[in-house]
C-alpha cells in the first residue's frame, strides 16, 4: 500500500505516458540501427548528431534515458556527459555509453554512465537496458500523478508522499526521534534481510548499523535533537550498513526530516550499491589480469598472477587448470589468501583426483566447453559430488556457498578452466558475475596459446640453427672425433639437454665417441656409467644397439617404465 490507501495497482491503472529516448551518434546510420531496435518499445524516440545538439535537446524535454556514443567529433560523449552533470536538469538523467573502442567501464562510470554497451551492440541487450529506464520512467510518472490527487488531502500524507518521491530510492526506512524504527517497506525488507514486523519500534542503531558506528549514530542524532544541527539531513552519502545474518554491504543514504507537527520524524532512503561496488571491483581485476596476460609470454607465472589477483576481490578461491595433448604439459595453480587453505586443497585433490566422465564441476566443464554457474551450493549438491563420508566432511568444513566455472577456449578447443569459488565472504555469483569470468577466460585461452604458439616457433627455429650449423660442421672437417664433439655441443641446449654420439667398432662393441651434459656434473656421470656399463651391438632388447643393428630411428616422447629398466645399471648389467 501507498500513503493515502492507494495500491500499485491503482496507480498503474492510468494510461502510462509516453517516455523520450535521446539517441546521440554522429553516424546517421548507426540512430537508424538504434532506431529499429528500440522500436518495439513504443516510446519516442530523439535524434541528436553532436554532444552540442544532445546538450540543447536535453535543455528542452525529459528524457528517461540517453544512449550516448563516446567517439564523436566536436566534444566527445565523455565531455557531453560531464557537461549534461553539470547542469541542474541534467544530474539525474541515466546515460548509456556506446564505443567501438576501447573506454574502460570504470572510466565511463566515472563520467556519470550507468553502463557501457560495445559495438556492434547486441540488439536484444540493448532493448533490454533501455526498457529497464522507459519502466523506471513510468513509474515515476505513474507516482506523480498519483501525488498530485494525494496533495489535495491532509497535510501529513502530502509530506509523507513528498519525501518518498524526492528521494527515488529503494528502502524506505522511517525513524522517530527516539532512534526507534516506524517505517519498513518491503524493498528494506529484502535489502536487510529482516521482516517488517521485526524492525518496527526496534532502535536503528542495533539493527542496521554495524557496532563499530553504532556510538557515533547516537550522538549525531543527539546533536540535532539538542541544537537542530546535521551533517546528514537532506544530503547523499554512502555508508556500511548490517544486514541480518550479520554482513556488511555499502549503500547510498539519504535521510529527510518529515515535515510534521509535533516530535521529529524522519525518513532514510537506502539504495544497496553491492552490485555497482561489485561491477566496479570486476572491472578492475579484469583490467589488471588483461595487463598481466599481456605482459609476459611464460603463461604459468601469468596465470598464478591473474588467480592471486582474483583473492580476495573477486573470489576466495581461485583455481586454474590447463591441460594439453602432453600430460606432462598440464598445470594445476590454487590461491587463497591463507596459505594452509591451499595446501588442504592440493591434499583434497590428490585424495580424491576428479572423475573425467563427472557430470559436472571442471572435468564436465573441460569435456564441454561449457561454463557452470553455481548461485547457491547446497548440501544436497556436495553430497551427490562427496566420494566419501570423509570427503563430504572437509567440502562442509570449507563452506562453499556459490562457484562458477569457466572454460579456457579458444579457436574450438579448451585448453583449461577456471575456477571461482566464494566461501567465508558470503558473495554470491550471478549472471553477470559468469560474463565477466568468461571475459578472462577467453582472454587467458589467448595468451596460453600465444604463448605455446612462441615456444613451438622457438623450438622450430633452434631446430633449423642446429641443423644449419651441424652440417656447416661435419662438412668443414674430416677429423670426425672431434666434429662429433662439436656436433653434439651444438645440440646442448638448442635442442635438448644432454646429447651422446656413439660409435660402432669393429668388434661389435659401441663406444661413446662424444658427450655433451648441461652442467659438468652430469657429463661426468654419463662417462662414468658408460665405462662400467658397456654396449654391443649384439645386445638384444636394448634400445641403442637395436637402432645400430636396424639403421632406424627410434623416437620416445615420455620413457616407459621397460625403457627405465632396460637404462638401469642392474638391467645393463645383465
Amino acid at each position: 500500500m501507498l500513503t493515502g490507501g492507494a495500491t500499485i495497482s491503482e496507480i498503474s491503472s492510468d494510461s502510462a505516458p509516453t517516455a523520450s529516448i535521446l539517441l546521440v551518434d554522429d553516424r546517421p546510420e548507426n540512430l537508424v540501427v538504434l532506431e529499429v531496435i528500440l522500436a518495439p518499445l513504443g516510446q519516442r524516440l530523439v535524434r541528436a548528431a553532436s554532444g552540442e545538439e544532445a546538450l540543447a535537446r536535453l535543455r528542452e524535454d525529459e528524457f528517461a534515458v540517453v544512449l550516448l556514443d563516446v567517439m564523436m567529433p566536436g566534444i566527445d560523449g565523455l565531455v557531453t556527459a560531464d557537461r549534461l552533470r553539470a547542469e541542474d536538469h541534467g544530474r539525474e538523467v541515466p546515460i548509456i555509453f556506446m564505443t567501438a573502442g576501447n573506454t574502460p567501464a570504470l572510466e565511463g562510470y566515472a563520467h556519470g554512465a550507468v553502463d557501457v554497451l560495445r559495438k556492434p551492440l547486441d540488439r536484444d541487450i540493448v532493448r533490454a537496458k533501455v526498457a529497464v529506464f522507459v519502466e523506471l520512467f513510468h513509474a515515476r510518472e505513474q507516482v506523480r500523478r498519483h501525488a498530485a490527487r494525494v496533495a489535495a488531502q491532509e497535510r501529513r500524507a502530502e509530506a509523507r508522499t513528498a519525501a518518498l518521491l524526492n528521494a527515488s530510492l529503494d528502502a524506505i526506512i522511517g525513524m522517530d526521534g527516539t532512534g526507534r524504527i516506524t517505517e519498513f517497506n518491503g524493498a528494506a525488507e529484502a535489502m536487510f534481510g529482516r521482516p517488517r514486523k521485526e524492525a518496527l519500534g526496534a532502535l536503528v542503531a542495533d539493527l542496521l548499523i554495524p557496532s563499530r558506528l553504532r556510538e557515533a549514530h547516537r550522538t549525531g542524532l543527539s546533536r540535532y535533537l539538542a541544537t537542530g544541527e546535521s551533517r546528514v539531513l537532506d544530503t547523499r552519502i554512502e555508508v556500511p550498513a548490517l544486514r541480518a545474518d550479520g554482513t556488511e554491504f555499502p549503500i547510498e543514504l539519504a535521510i529527510r526530516r518529515v515535515a510534521t507537527d509535533g516530535p521529529p520524524t524522519f525518513l532514510g532512503y537506502a539504495s544497496d550499491l553491492s552490485a555497482r561496488q561489485r561491477a566496479e571491483t570486476a572491472s578492475a581485476f579484469l583490467a589488471q589480469a588483461s595487463e598481466a596476460l599481456a605482459s609476459s609470454l611464460d603463461y604459468e607465472a601469468t596465470l598464478r598472477t591473474v588467480i592471486q589477483l582474483a583473492v580476495p576481490h573477486v573470489a576466495d578461491w581461485c583455481a586454474v587448470e590447463v591441460v594439453g595433448d602432453d600430460p606432462r604439459a598440464s598445470v594445476r595453480l590454487v590461491a587463497h589468501v591463507d596459505p594452509a587453505k591451499v595446501a588442504l586443497a592440493e591434499d583434497l585433490r590428490r585424495r580424491y583426483p576428479p572423475d573425467p566422465n563427472a557430470p559436472r564441476g571442471i572435468p564436465y566443464v573441460l569435456r564441454t566447453g561449457q561454463s557452470e554457474l553455481y548461485e547457491d551450493v547446497p548440501d544436497a549438491l556436495l553430497e551427490q559430488s562427496a566420494k566419501d563420508a570423509e570427503h563430504l566432511r572437509i567440502m562442509r568444513e570449507i563452506g562453499l556457498r556459490s562457484a562458477m566455472i569457466v572454460p579456457m577456449s579458444t579457436r574450438g578447443r579448451t585448453l583449461g578452466a577456471i575456477t571461482f569459488v566464494a566461501t567465508e565472504s558470503h558473495r554470491r555469483y550471478s549472471r553477470s558475475d559468469l560474463i565477466m569470468a568468461e571475459d578472462l577466460a577467453r582472454r587467458a585461452a589467448m595468451a596460453i596459446e600465444n604463448a605455446r604458439l612462441y615456444r613451438a616457433t622457438q623450438i622450430a627455429e633452434g631446430r633449423n640453427r642446429f641443423l644449419a650449423e651441424a652440417t656447416e660442421a661435419l662438412s668443414s672437417s674430416l677429423d670426425y672425433p672431434t666434429t662429433l664433439e662439436q656436433v653434439a655441443r651444438l645440440a646442448v641446449p638448442q635442442i635438448a639437454d644432454s646429447a651422446a654420439v656413439y660409435r660402432l667398432e669393429g668388434d661389435g662393441a659401441i663406444r661413446l665417441s662424444a658427450l655433451v651434459a648441461g652442467d659438468a656434473a652430469g657429463e661426468a656421470l654419463g662417462r662414468e656409467l658408460d665405462a662400467m656399463l658397456p654396449l654391443r651391438v649384439e645386445q638384444q632388447h636394448r634400445l641403442l644397439p637395436r637402432v645400430v643393428r636396424t639403421g632406424q630411428a627410434e623416437v620416445l616422447g615420455e620413457l616407459p617404465d621397460a625403457v627405465r629398466e632396460t637404462w638401469s645399471p642392474t638391467s645393463r648389467a645383465a
